[in-house]
Parts: structure tokens; C-alpha cells; sequence
């Protein structure tokens, strides 16, 4: 436990440091080169409409487990597939296609395939929700306007408005959305698998839970591990808790999908006692949390902190709420809350500089 309070200590400082740096992302990074395209490279381009920016972690060091500055490589290329296991891209210099493990995947800011993706990407990072979901249906399903955009860029924009109908309360709709992305291939890189809509946080408020409730009793059957990882875990509060507790317990012993055993096992977190969590089973979280690839760390850090502050351990839920606001702002609706519960702390404890600095990031 000493070892972990000390890791908190460093918590403040490294939020001063974030700040200044201007990024969520305190990272070396090294891009690649862009000299000497090849003629592999141009045809690549032209077929598929442009070249994304890829950023990468490193093979032997994929989130930041440790306060500390891994290297992050960013890759220019034109991604020709992309599934769970493999990102598949061409970059300029290339003479032939070359493959990386999705699991190193942190971001990607692709040359959308048309002007309404790109429009609705927009909109989203603006966090204009109800204007982007309105735009959906003229670029994703039966009556596109674009019926041969990238699929992998469809997998993106569908993960996006997930994230848009969970971030206007509307998680009936959020869940069928994803059941969708998930049923529409078997294969979800797991950077739009992150955007499955399930409860993290006991402040989420859900008007359509009897609905959600009726939907995940159906989808618990399914053969679709996502979408019994997803169903389960809005059992757990229902009266169907017993076949939800042993889906999710299933699930975290044999499912071979990262994603999905270790979001299982954090799920049961719920049903743990608080200071139980925070006490005698405080390395074991630590260790399903760390072992995430860093964009998917932020619903499992922020049940952490809804746990340890219900544990009266105030430095603890600090720690990992500020952890969720500073290194997790493209979860914009996890990354919210947590900064408001962090400057409550912080105003609690008399720490008036960091609050406000927080406080003013999020303003903005």
C-alpha cells in the first residue's frame, strides 16, 4: 500500500507538468520520414483517398503503467485494413505492405474518405452530439450517400456515435448502435471496441434502463463476445445478477479478446465491497488496469476511483480521477466527470492552485 500512495504523490506534479506541455499525452515522439515515395505508396494513395497519422506505442511498452515517457512512434500511411489483430499500412517509403498489431494502435487521425465524415468527425470532437447523430444516416447504413467508404472508417464514425448517444443520456440507443459495429464484422480493432457502452461510473444517469435491461437479457445469449460482455454488464443491477455474474466471470477466465476478459473482470468490481478493493485487492486491479492498451484504461480507472472514494480513500480516487482528466480527455464523458470530481477533492483538501488549473482546462 506504501508503494502505491507514493505513486499518487507524484500525481499533482505530473498534472503540472501535462498542462504545460499543453497534451494529454506526456510522449516522446518520433515520426516517420516522408522522403522518397514510392510507386506502391501512390497507387495506395490514390485507391484509397489519402494517408493517416498513426500513432503507435512501442512492442514492449503500451500504456503507461509507469509515470513515466515511453517512446511513441507516429507512422504516416495509407491504412489499407484494419481489424483486431492487424493494422495493415502502406507508408511512403514502402515497396511493399507492412503489418502491425492493433493492440499498439493509441490513435489514428485518417484523410477521412468523403466531406460528411469528415463533417461528422467534427462535430464529435467538438462534442456537438446531437448534430453529429442527425448526420449519421446519410453516411452509415441502407441509405448512405457513400456506399463504399472505407470499412474501417465506418467502424470508426459508428464507435463515435456510440460514444454521442451514451454522452446525451441515451444508452438504449448508444447499446443497439454497438451491437450493430460489433454483429457488422467479427473483427473490432480494439480502439473502437473501447467504445462499448457499459457502466463505469454510478453516476451515469440512464432514463431507458427497463429498456436496456430487456435488450441485454436477449443479448446475453449471443454468441458475440462483445455484445455478452456488454448485455452482462448492465445485469449485474437487475434481477437476472446471478447469469450476468457468471457471464462476465466466464468471459474473464476464457475469452481470448483482451478487451473483453480484462473489461469483464473489472465489471465485477462492482460487486466487490469497496474497501475491499482498495485494500486487499488493490495490486490486482492495478495489474488488470495496466495491462490495457492506454486509450482503453479509462472506464477501468474510473470505476477504480468511484470505488476508492467510496473506500473513504480520498488520495487514491485523486489520484486516478486526475489520472482519467488529464491523460483520457478524448473520453470526453468519463474525462468530464472525473475532472469534477477531482477538483471537488482538491478544494477539499485546500489545494486552491490545482483545482483551478483543472477547472479552467476543462472550460475551455
Amino acid at each position: 500500500m506504501h508503494q502505491v500512495l507514493v505513486f499518487f504523490s507524484k500525481a499533482i506534479p505530473l498534472l503540472a507538468m501535462m498542462f504545460a506541455m499543453g497534451s494529454h499525452f506526456a510522449f516522446s515522439q518520433q515520426d516517420s520520414g516522408l522522403s522518397g515515395e514510392t510507386e506502391l505508396f501512390r497507387q495506395a494513395i490514390e485507391k484509397f483517398r489519402g494517408a493517416s497519422r498513426i500513432t503507435m506505442a512501442d512492442d514492449d511498452d503500451f500504456s503507461l503503467r509507469r509515470w513515466e515517457s515511453p517512446n511513441v512512434k507516429v507512422e504516416i500511411g495509407v491504412v489499407l485494413e484494419w481489424n483486431a489483430e492487424k493494422l495493415f499500412l502502406v507508408r511512403p517509403n514502402d515497396g511493399k505492405e507492412r503489418s502491425f498489431a492493433s493492440s499498439r494502435v493509441l490513435s489514428i487521425e485518417p484523410v477521412w474518405d468523403n466531406p460528411l465524415a469528415t463533417q461528422l468527425h467534427e462535430l464529435y470532437s467538438k462534442q456537438r452530439w446531437a448534430d453529429a447523430i442527425a448526420l449519421g444516416p446519410r453516411i452509415l447504413g441502407g441509405k448512405s450517400e457513400y456506399p463504399s467508404m472505407l470499412r474501417w472508417q465506418q467502424k470508426m464514425l459508428l464507435a463515435e456515435l456510440v460514444e454521442c448517444r451514451c454522452a446525451m443520456g441515451n444508452w438504449e440507443k448508444g447499446a443497439v448502435l454497438f451491437h450493430s459495429l460489433a454483429l457488422a464484422t467479427e473483427s473490432i480493432p480494439p480502439l473502437f471496441a473501447a467504445a462499448v457502452p457499459i457502466p463505469w461510473s454510478d453516476a451515469t444517469l440512464i432514463a431507458d434502463r427497463k429498456k436496456l435491461h430487456a435488450l441485454s437479457v436477449d443479448w446475453l445469449r449471443e454468441q458475440n463476445e462483445h455484445v455478452k460482455l456488454m448485455a452482462a454488464s448492465w445485469l449485474l443491477d437487475s434481477e437476472q445478477q446471478q447469469d450476468a455474474k457468471e457471464t462476465l466471470e466466464l468471459l474473464a477466465k476464457q475469452s481470448k479478446n483482451v478487451l473483453v476478459a480484462k473489461y469483464a473482470e473489472a465489471q465485477l468490481w462492482r460487486l466487490s465491497p469497496p474497501q475491499d478493493l482498495a485494500t486487499k485487492r488493490v495490486s490486482r486491479c492495478y495489474s488488470i488496469r495496466d495491462s490495457l492498451l492506454l486509450p482503453l484504461q479509462a472506464g477501468p480507472t474510473t470505476l477504480l476511483a468511484e470505488r476508492f472514494y467510496q473506500a473513504n480513500e480520498r488520495e487514491l480516487a485523486l489520484g486516478e480521477y486526475l489520472r482519467v482528466a488529464t491523460m483520457h480527455s478524448e473520453h470526453y464523458r468519463l474525462a468530464s466527470h472525473a475532472a469534477k470530481q477531482a477538483s471537488t477533492l482538491l478544494r477539499e483538501g485546500s489545494r486552491l492552485t490545482e483545482a483551478e488549473m483543472l477547472e479552467k482546462l476543462y472550460r475551455k
